[in-house]
Parts: C-alpha cells; sequence; structure tokens
C-alpha cells in the first residue's frame, strides 16, 4: 500500500501475518502496528506490507474494506 493510504487508528490486514492491525503512527513509509493476534510483535512495519483489503475465507476473494 501506498505510504499515502495509511491512515492513523484504522485496521489493516497483513498478508504476511495473516491478520488484522491497527496502525497507531505512521513516520514517513514506515507503520507502527499493533497486531490483533499476540504472537506478532508489536513495531514498525514497511507500508507495501499492510493491505486495506481483506480476505473473504468464504468467498476465497480479497474484498475491498
Amino acid at each position: 500500500m501506498k505510504k499515502e493510504k495509511i491512515q492513523l487508528n484504522r485496521m489493516f490486514y497483513s498478508r504476511r501475518h495473516e491478520c488484522y492491525g491497527m496502525c497507531i503512527a505512521k513516520a514517513d513509509f514506515m507503520a507502527y502496528m499493533l497486531f490483533v493476534k499476540k504472537e506478532f510483535p508489536s513495531c514498525w512495519y514497511h507500508c507495501i506490507e499492510l493491505e486495506d483489503t481483506c480476505y473473504d475465507e468464504r468467498g476465497k476473494t480479497w474484498a475491498k474494506l
């Protein structure tokens, strides 16, 4: 995702971790994420790793949030 689309206090999906997280800070092309699953660390992630889409298990498709 482009850095311009990252917004604070918004949920984003991480394909790498396959879970949702909330962006609580951003700096240039990095976003500080708090993930729903506790096994993934809260830290700075590159914006390109985040998606504003979600995976629908039932339809097996990616949908725009």
